[in-house]
């Protein structure tokens, strides 16, 4: 080839970047960083349905693929999935996360069984991929089909405004209401973890997100400065602080990610640092339904542990629940089969496990989330923490029910119930309770505990997987 023909290829690759799929890589790396991947490779004599690259955020290395939907519609084929496939197998070998940007109208047609391939290759990499790497997907625009199983199988989904999230078209199945697939609807449903309206917005959340998570399951996250936390800790020792306020005294200041905030409010799933170093945090929220957790707080609790298991990430639980969800609905729909889901979540787990109960912990939950037999390597407790079989009104009723035939009052019994059976003091006389903190030293007690666990190491059996009851 000629310098002039050279010259012309050169300037019309670069003519091919002025646009928004190229654009969104160079706002999820570093400036100057962004280093494409097979630039010159055509379908149909035009510039490829993808754009492809590595670069780093803030400092971390990613790899990243973008569909250009001013290509062909961004559509599916066997060009496009071998420029994404390199991606994923360039990732598996330098144990690099892997960040997808998604804008597509669909596959091509015309390429049939080959587009159906296509996909299929893809989502085997990415499963395979699965716990290895962290791999986030952004859709910033139409994701349909079996792109959008390919979207959600990431471990992080993050939606904008102006994107769309669906199996099955809205116009096929005649919704006119603009609800399926609409950001909305997948945040609140639990398909999407962060919901930004604004893509710029959508985009900084996936760089924030890549600065919490290790690089890869061998790696450790990276270790930042320690900041104190935004929140006080004496405000902790009021009777009943406010869940944030918790959780504000215990994470450093502005390190905070919560994630699935509008699916199953029972439960607030997040990642933070403590002390500089990345953790997540699983909390109840005693302000729904005083902490009982439905079938999708259950799943949205298992999820997020076997995400921070798999990447060894530290799990700190926050307890204040008085059960499951009680009611015939909840029992008809399943919810036992969700329980055991939890179960089996945190008890598989073999990244550290600490769990603080600051109220309530009855029954099953406080065997699932804080037994030291199946959750936790450290069990923490605020003075004014229950611990109970059953719920301590019907505790004392059943233990002393001759008292109560006899006049004695049921608070009074109840009362007794906890001071001598129930209380935090009580059941770490048992030994089931390492120890009793005052509310405002928590984060200092937690960090304590990091510290000290983290040589963790646990021998499990040998097996091919788990059966999960999903």
């Amino acid at each position: 080839m000629s310098f002039a023909g050279a010259t012309q290829k050169l300037s019309e690759h670069t003519a091919a970047k002025n646009c928004a799929a190229y654009k969104r890589l160079e706002q999820l790396f570093d400036e100057g960083s962004l280093r494409e991947l097979d630039p010159f490779v055509k379908n149909e004599n035009q510039t490829a349905e993808v754009f492809t690259a590595y670069g780093t955020v803030d400092g971390c290395p990613a790899y990243a693929f973008s569909q250009n939907t001013e290509i062909f519609s961004g559509a599916m084929g066997k060009v496009q999935a071998a420029k994404i496939r390199r991606v994923y197998e360039l990732a598996e070998k330098t144990g690099v996360p892997v960040v997808g940007i998604y804008d597509s109208k669909g596959a091509h047609l015309n390429e049939g069984a080959d587009a159906m391939g296509a996909f299929g290759e893809l989502i085997r990499l990415s499963n395979n991929l699965s716990g290895v790497v962290p791999q986030i997907s952004l859709v910033l625009g139409t994701c349909a089909g079996s792109s959008a199983i390919l979207a959600t199988s990431a471990d992080f989904v993050i939606v904008s405004g102006k994107s769309e999230l669906f199996l099955n078209s809205p116009f096929v199945l005649g919704d006119k209401s603009g609800k399926s697939g609409s950001p909305e609807t997948v945040y609140v449903n639990g398909i999407a973890q962060l919901y930004q309206k604004d893509e710029a917005q959508a985009i900084t959340k996936a760089r924030t997100l890549i600065t919490l998570l290790p690089q890869n399951n061998l790696a450790q996250a990276p270790l930042m400065e320690q900041i104190a936390p935004a929140g006080d800790a004496a405000a902790l020792n009021a009777k009943t602080p406010a869940l944030d306020t918790v959780i504000d005294a215990i994470a450093d200041a502005d390190s905070k990610l919560t994630l699935s905030k509008a699916y199953a409010p029972c439960v607030q799933t997040l990642l933070a640092r403590i002390g500089g170093a990345s953790c997540g945090i699983v909390a109840t929220n005693p302000a729904a339904d005083s902490g009982r957790l439905n079938s999708d707080g259950c799943v949205k609790i298992a999820r997020f542990v076997r995400m921070c298991d798999a990447f060894s990430i530290p799990v700190i639980t926050l307890i204040d629940s008085v059960g499951f969800a009680a009611s015939s609905e909840a029992e008809i729909s399943g919810n036992v089969r969700d329980a055991a889901l939890l179960a089996h979540a945190y008890a598989e787990a073999t990244t550290v496990k600490i769990s603080l109960i600051t109220g309530a912990a009855y029954g099953s939950v406080y065997i699932l989330l804080a037994g030291r037999a199946s959750a936790s390597d450290a069990v923490l407790a605020w003075p004014q923490a229950v611990i109970s079989a059953l719920n301590p009104e019907a505790s004392a009723a059943i233990l002393m029910h001759g008292r109560l035939k006899s006049g004695e009052t049921q608070d009074k019994l109840t009362q007794e119930y906890i001071d001598t059976q129930a209380s935090a003091f009580a059941v770490a006389a048992m030994g089931y309770i390492d120890d009793v903190i005052e509310p405002a030293a928590t984060r200092d007690k937690i960090y304590a505990a990091l510290d000290m666990l983290a040589g963790k190491r646990v021998s499990t059996m040998s097996k091919k997987h788990s059966n999960m009851p999903l």
